[in-house]
C-alpha cells in the first residue's frame, strides 16, 4: 500500500535554502567599477579637429594682382550672363574684365557730377541692359551697342529724377518695367518705357510720407 506524503514533507522538499552571503551579488562593488569606468572615459581628452587634421604648408601660397582699377574705394561688382565681370566705383566710370583684358567705359563727357557709382544692376528683363545709380543721376548702359543713356535731375521737369544723387536701384518684382531708385531726397518710381519718375519725398507736414531723406 502506497503511503501518502504529508503536506509538511512536500513543502520541505520544494522550499530551497537561501543562498549564502558568498553567492549574493555585491551591488556596491559593481556600481563602484561602473562609476570608475565612466570617470576614466570622461577624464581622457578627446582629439581636437586641429589634432586630427594634417598641418598645411602655406609657405608656397601667393596672390596675383590680376588687375588694378585704380579705384579709391571698394568697387561695385557684377557678373553678366556672358561670364564677364563688370566693375564700377568712385570717379572711374565702368570697366569690363573678360579674364584677360580690362576695358574702360567712360560715363560720358560732361555727364558726371563727381563720377561716383553707388549701384550697378543688370536688368532682369533684358540682361544686355545695365542700370547705374551715380552721383550724377541714373544711367542706362546697353552692352550690345556700348552706349549710355542719361536720366539726370532737371529742376524744370517734375517728371525727371527727384535728385542728382542716386544711391540704389531695385527692379520691381511684379512689373519689371518699373525701377525703384533710392535718392538723397526720398525715392522714385522710374518707368523704363516712358523715362519718367514718380516722387516719394519726405514732407514734415504730412505724416504719411517717409520720415527720412536719404534712401540706400
Amino acid at each position: 500500500m502506497r503511503h501518502c506524503q504529508s503536506f509538511t514533507d512536500i513543502r520541505s522538499k520544494t522550499v530551497h535554502s537561501a543562498p549564502s552571503e558568498k553567492t549574493q551579488p555585491h551591488f556596491a562593488t559593481h556600481f563602484f567599477i561602473f562609476l570608475s569606468f565612466v570617470l576614466l572615459i570622461i577624464s581622457c581628452p578627446s582629439p581636437s579637429p586641429a589634432d586630427s587634421q594634417p598641418l598645411i604648408d602655406t609657405s608656397h601660397l601667393h596672390f596675383d594682382h590680376v588687375l588694378n582699377l585704380g579705384m579709391k574705394a571698394r568697387p561695385v561688382t557684377v557678373q553678366d550672363n556672358d561670364g564677364y565681370m563688370w566693375f564700377s566705383g568712385h570717379g572711374e566710370g565702368l570697366f569690363r574684365y573678360d579674364g584677360y583684358t580690362l576695358k574702360h567705359y567712360a560715363l560720358g563727357t560732361g555727364e558726371q557730377v563727381n563720377g561716383v557709382v553707388y549701384c550697378l544692376e543688370i536688368d532682369r528683363e533684358n540682361p544686355d541692359i545695365f542700370w547705374l545709380a551715380t552721383g550724377g543721376g541714373l544711367r542706362r548702359f546697353d552692352k550690345s551697342t556700348e552706349t549710355f543713356t542719361w536720366y539726370p535731375h532737371d529742376p524744370a521737369d517734375p517728371a525727371s529724377l527727384g535728385d542728382d544723387a542716386a544711391y540704389t536701384i531695385v527692379q520691381d518684382g511684379v512689373d519689371r518695367d518699373i525701377l525703384w531708385i533710392g535718392l538723397a531726397n526720398g525715392f522714385d518710381r522710374f518707368n523704363k518705357t516712358t523715362g519718367t519718375c514718380t516722387h516719394y519725398q519726405p514732407d514734415p507736414d504730412n505724416p504719411n510720407t517717409i520720415n527720412f531723406a536719404e534712401v540706400w
